[in-house]
């Protein structure tokens, strides 16, 4: 029990520990533009007619607005991927040494021993 602790944080540190991996990033650019345009026209009229004798008198005052107003946006959103460097990995098959090599043959042999022995009792059984 006493060794269990220290077992246990051992096991966590050393099963934390990780290869640094590269994850890809993006760029975001976002414009927006935006525009606002005001135009308007204040136009005053005015009629002044007077005459004095027999009494002719016409005044008309007219007030003439116009205003216009115009709203423009452009919302660009662009992503551009940066690219992040990958690991490649080539495996290079090498020949096998004679020790090797010795090794797969009486591998071999044994494993067809182990088959024939299973066979004789299985057929002994019976």
């Amino acid at each position: 029990m006493k060794h269990l602790l220290p077992l246990t944080l051992l096991t966590i540190l050393l099963y934390s520990c990780k290869q640094i991996q590269y994850l890809p990033t993006q760029t975001t650019k976002t414009e927006f533009h935006n525009t606002h345009t005001h135009d308007s026209i204040y136009h005053y009229d005015s009629v002044h007619i007077k005459e004095k004798g027999d009494t002719l008198i016409v005044e008309r005052y007219r007030y003439i607005y116009k205003d216009k107003t115009t709203h423009d946006s452009i919302h660009i959103h662009d992503t551009i991927r940066k690219p992040y460097p990958v690991e490649v990995i080539k495996q290079v098959k090498k020949p096998l040494t004679g020790w090797q090599n010795f090794q797969l043959y009486c591998g071999r042999i044994f494993l067809a021993l182990l088959l024939l022995t299973a066979i004789y009792f299985l057929k002994k059984l019976r």
